[in-house]
């Protein structure tokens, strides 16, 4: 069965030294995750290809009680990745990197949400809403697909987004 994967940098680390990994065996919850956050969705076609890239990347896995999914963690320092990682680049670019290369060298499909229309977002977010129910799908998200309904159909120029939103962040579900 497929997987789905959004990288994102956690919001609330100022360093770039944490990165969130979210998966999924539902499409659409990590279209409107990936949409929301201005990340791609990387297509895994199955469990064991995505735990090749996370080993790959320098992740560990750990089976929790015989469950089928796994918890991935970071085990501290890295010197490995310390090592490699470029002078002054941010370690979250250097794993988003490292994830980028093995999508491309194993032919791991990546969507954009970004090029996703207006109706294909909203019929996600019905999808997603049914699936969690309505809290999943936060305020911010629907006033984003608002502005842009308004500006496709109402001529209405779309705002700038905060400066507090740089690409691939993390806004939990259900916090407005």
């Amino acid at each position: 069965m497929a997987l789905y994967m959004v990288f994102i940098e956690d919001v609330e680390d100022k360093d770039g030294e944490r990165c969130i990994m979210p998966t999924s065996e539902h499409l659409e919850d990590m279209v409107v995750l990936a949409w929301q956050t201005g990340a791609y969705v990387f297509c895994f076609v199955d469990r064991a290809q995505h735990l090749a890239m996370m080993k790959s990347i320098g992740m560990y896995d750990e089976r929790l009680n015989s469950d089928e999914k796994a918890t991935y963690f970071f085990t501290g320092e890295n010197p490995q990745w310390e090592r490699d990682k470029p002078t002054g680049m941010k370690l979250c670019d250097y794993l988003y990197r490292k994830v980028e290369r093995f999508a491309i060298e194993n032919g791991v499909q990546v969507v954009d949400a970004g090029k996703c229309s207006p109706e294909q977002i909203n019929a996600m977010i019905e999808v997603v809403s049914e699936r969690h129910g309505e809290s999943a799908v936060n305020e911010k998200l629907k006033a984003e697909l608002m502005r842009e309904y308004n500006s496709r159909y109402f001529n209405v120029p779309v705002p700038e987004l905060p400066e507090d939103k740089p690409a691939r962040r993390w806004w939990p579900f259900g916090k407005k």
